[in-house]
């Protein structure tokens, strides 16, 4: 397959990081990259093929953000595929705030359930209300002396 029918942006790059082809997409997509010179730009880019077994890496171009992951080809060269993932930003971001949610939820329990003394579980859950996700739970005394803890659904 040659870089000129893949569907993604793709640049190759040789041993000595000069660009050897480049696909229309990644023309568009890299106007300062040229067959013949070295690869400079995206910087993120640039650097992981300066890196040995880069693997995946990920960075902005311009106003998007794309993944570029690596192909190793005889002699040194290196095949880089881009794929743009700027849709998918915000949910990744969405869905590790609902992670670390989830984490201090579980923490807290554990820290409050630890312990059956009343005193200790107050002194516990007013040290929890300090942290970044304490307006996600909600503790309740009862007068019988029990205590109860909920989470709030919040729309963010």
């Amino acid at each position: 397959m040659s870089a000129a029918t893949a569907p993604y942006p793709v640049v190759v790059v040789d041993a000595t990081g000069q660009v050897v082809e480049l696909n229309e997409a990644a023309e568009t997509l890299l106007p300062s990259a040229r067959v013949g010179e070295v690869l400079s730009s995206p910087d993120w880019l640039a650097a992981a093929h300066r890196t040995p077994a880069a693997g995946q890496v990920s960075g902005a171009v311009g106003e998007g953000f794309f993944s570029a992951s690596s192909s190793v080809l005889p002699g040194g060269g290196t095949v880089w595929w881009l794929v743009e993932e700027t849709r998918y930003r915000p949910a990744e971001r969405e869905l590790e705030a609902e992670r670390e949610r989830a984490r201090f939820l579980a923490e807290a329990s554990s820290a409050r359930l630890a312990s059956l003394n009343l005193q200790r579980y107050m002194e516990v859950t007013a040290r929890l209300a300090a942290t970044p996700y304490a307006s996600t739970w909600t503790t309740s005394a009862h007068s019988s002396g029990a205590c109860s803890t909920s989470p709030v659904r919040t729309n963010t």
